[in-house]
């Protein structure tokens, strides 16, 4: 273990250990950085100290750097600054080595000193990392004047005194906060027009005193009053629920040559100025020279747009807005591994405890993401941070429960993943005769969710019997789903939540749809899908539907062109705009395959452009998600629909070029979507034999795919040709995964 393990060890065992709390607490804080260029190391903090701070406090930080001092022969407080520039390659080494033993020697002194007294102090800071307003025009903007370090200041205090449990814990309800801030100067180039601009907005700007004589300096950042001015803000607008009193606030000018006074908050601010450049050292590790740390560290923030959303999260809460919070975290999930959520999962916690069904509306958000390819990681990311706060509570909500099994099943379902959706499906099972208990809504729903993607988990496996099993266990024939769900929830059939309902019907139609090979298996999806249509109320709902029977339509373009065209109007009703692939991915499939069934040779021609055009400008990522491996397979069979039409060669090669990006996208999904990657690849191969006059291993390679489709869809070819099996193996591909 070495020094600094140790070092944090002891501090950890400190906070942790000691129940004393505290009326008092001081900050002493300084700035290292230039606050202008966002790529330097931007550091606000210093010494955090618990209790009263008085003439022995004061004595005893002083004894400890002049102490070290005199282990280089420097003077206080002018040599402070030892380590400035030198100007031969020797004496550069000997500052370096004189700032390692001071800051190793001020380590121990303080450390000494420490435990002697039984002083609680601390080393405390925020580092830059994002910039919080800089998309804000104006003067909250960081670029502006010096926002960047005003911000920081600000954030640190907050964060630390109404935020941070380890600083909370150590303070009594009505404690006062005293403040001691280093005076910072904000230097520009003389330029008249941001003088005359900053002096419109109240700030005081002269001449560089410090012999600059090409430069303006803003001597005062930020001034006691506005300081008052912020606190008092946060405590009326944001921690209404906090006791805490402001006490001393002084702001003023560190000096190290000529000092004509130094006050009490003076020495510990050379101090917090040290330390800061000991941890600016440790973090950049300047010339590999490592130095123990001045003090404990307490806490090391990080300034970015996530420490503003934990901040703004704990207020809320503390407010009673549990709602805001939740509505936050659909936006900005976050990791409960994370060190700066330390503060807010107790809170969530706690929340939890007392109403679960407050937190039901974001695992049913979470839900709704994953079955959206563009979203389904946000899905993940909420399901991840909710499954976290559940165990916490150590309670059990059967519905959490469910949630936590419902979606990941979702994900199985979409990516493919078979084995992963039989083991979630067991566990559902253990669960689902618990189902009545949640009520005719909720238990319906939950009942419809697990069955239908149950029975789309068995369509990925081709078992079409087993899936429409699945929904017809709970009522002997499609027609009396609704008695016997009503049956089964002891409610009405009035009375039964309409949508589970059209799920059941939807999922069913599915399974009939896949296995529509007569005309009764066929007219039943259809009718299926309508029930369906006439139980949805929402949009999106409802257009799923419609892309459902598109792909119905384009499995019997003979029969069904009527179909498709109801749909195709229904399409332009639902959605503002069809080509959108990255809103609208399923529409888009199903509208492909439309225009390649139905479409005349212009309106495929123009397709077909549009699509090379478009399709290139999607990023790989987007292009390997489900179903965008079955876009990118139609938009090379709209090509060679208008190749083999026009003979155009250009078409050839985009066939070609698409169907090589469709196996490739489709082969990088789970065991579903390989064994459609390898359907494109025999349409792929298909192609090329009629088109390449060079053949050479082609038809070996057709062999070889129509083995591995065979073997996959469990189906024996009985022609010999191999074109022929070919062929007779694709149309066992129907509905939409084609």
């Amino acid at each position: 273990m070495t020094n600094s393990d140790q070092f944090d060890n002891n501090l950890q065992n400190d906070i942790v250990s000691k129940k004393e709390k505290f009326d008092e607490l001081h900050f002493f804080l300084d700035e290292s950085g230039q606050f202008t260029e966002k790529s330097d190391i931007n550091l606000v903090g210093g010494v955090l100290l618990f209790g009263l701070y008085d003439g022995k406090v004061q004595n005893g930080i002083r004894r400890a750097i002049t102490n070290a001092l005199k282990k280089i022969n420097g003077q206080y407080p002018q040599d402070l600054h030892f380590y400035a520039f030198r100007e031969s390659a020797e004496e550069m080494r000997q500052a370096k080595e004189q700032k390692k033993l001071l800051c190793n020697s001020l380590h121990h002194e303080l450390e000494n000193w420490r435990k002697q007294e039984n002083v609680k102090i601390y080393g405390i800071l925020i580092r830059h990392r994002q910039d919080i307003y800089s998309e804000t025009s104006g003067i909250l903007n960081e670029k502006e004047v010096d926002n960047r370090y005003i911000a920081m200041l600000w954030s640190l205090i907050e964060h630390s005194v109404f935020v941070n449990k380890k600083v909370i814990s150590r303070l009594n309800d009505n404690a006062k906060i005293h403040l001691h801030i280093a005076n910072r100067m904000f230097v520009f180039p003389k330029d008249e027009a941001k003088r005359e601009y900053l002096q419109s907005l109240g700030w005081q700007v002269s001449d560089d005193t410090r012999g600059e004589d090409n430069q303006y300096a803003v001597t005062t950042i930020i001034n006691e009053d506005e300081l008052r001015g912020m606190f008092r803000v946060a405590l009326s607008d944001r921690w209404q629920m906090s006791k805490l009193e402001l006490g001393e606030v002084d702001i003023q000018r560190l000096r190290y040559n000529n000092v004509r006074r130094e006050t009490e908050s003076t020495t510990a601010l050379y101090l917090a100025d040290l330390l800061l450049g000991v941890e600016r050292s440790r973090i950049i590790r300047y010339n590999q020279i490592i130095v123990q740390p001045t003090l404990p560290i307490l806490e090391q923030l990080d300034y970015s747009p996530h420490l503003k959303f934990i901040t703004n999260c704990k207020s809320q809460l503390l407010s009673g807005g549990i709602e805001s919070v939740l509505s936050n975290l659909e936006d900005n999930p976050i990791d409960p591994n994370d060190s700066g959520t330390d503060d807010l999962i107790p809170l969530l916690v706690e929340y939890y405890t007392h109403s679960p069904k407050t937190f039901h509306r974001l695992f049913m958000k979470a839900s709704q993401f994953v079955d959206q390819p563009n979203y389904r990681q946000q899905g993940l990311d909420i399901l991840k941070l909710l499954e976290f706060v559940y165990q916490k509570t150590g309670q059990r909500d059967l519905l959490s429960e469910l949630y936590s099994i419902l979606i990941p099943f979702s994900v199985a379902n979409h990516s493919g993943d078979t084995e992963a959706a039989n083991e979630l499906w067991e566990r559902y099972l253990e669960l689902e005769n618990q189902l009545p208990a949640l009520g005719n809504e909720a238990g319906l729903t939950m009942q419809a969710e697990f069955r239908c993607r149950r029975a789309v988990s068995l369509t990925d496996q081709f078992q079409f019997e087993k899936a429409e099993q699945i929904l017809v266990d709970i009522g002997t024939k499609a027609e009396q789903f609704q008695e016997k769900m009503a049956e089964i929830f002891e409610t009405t059939v009035e009375q039964l939540n309409r949508r589970p309902l059209g799920m059941c019907y939807s999922t069913l139609a599915q399974a009939c749809a896949f296995q529509a090979n007569d005309f009764d298996k066929r007219t039943l999806a259809e009718s299926l899908f309508r029930n369906a249509l006439n139980c949805f109320t929402e949009p999106d709902d409802q257009e799923r539907i419609w892309v459902y029977l598109a792909h119905l339509a384009c499995d019997f373009p003979e029969e069904l062109r009527s179909l498709w065209e109801e749909a195709h109007v229904n399409f332009l009703q639902y959605t503002g705009n069809i080509i959108d692939g990255i809103e609208k991915p399923f529409v888009l499939a199903a509208y492909i395959k439309g225009m390649y069934v139905f479409g005349n040779i212009n309106e495929k021609r123009q397709w077909a452009n549009d699509l090379n055009q478009i399709l290139v400008d999607y990023s790989n990522d987007l292009l390997n998600r489900h179903p965008f491996g079955l876009i990118l397979q139609m938009t090379a069979m709209l090509n060679v629909s208008v190749f083999n039409e026009t003979g155009e060669s250009e078409y050839k090669k985009n066939a070609n070029v698409f169907f090589s990006k469709a196996v490739q996208s489709l082969a990088s999904g789970e065991k579903l979507l390989k064994t459609l990657a390898s359907a494109a690849q025999l349409r792929s191969v298909l192609f090329a034999l009629e088109t390449d006059a060079n053949n050479a291993g082609k038809l070996e390679l057709l062999q070889n795919t129509i083995r591995s489709v065979a073997k996959k869809l469990s189906i024996v070819p009985t022609s010999d040709n191999p074109i022929e099996q070919a062929n007779q193996l694709l149309s066992n591909i129907r509905f939409n995964y084609w």
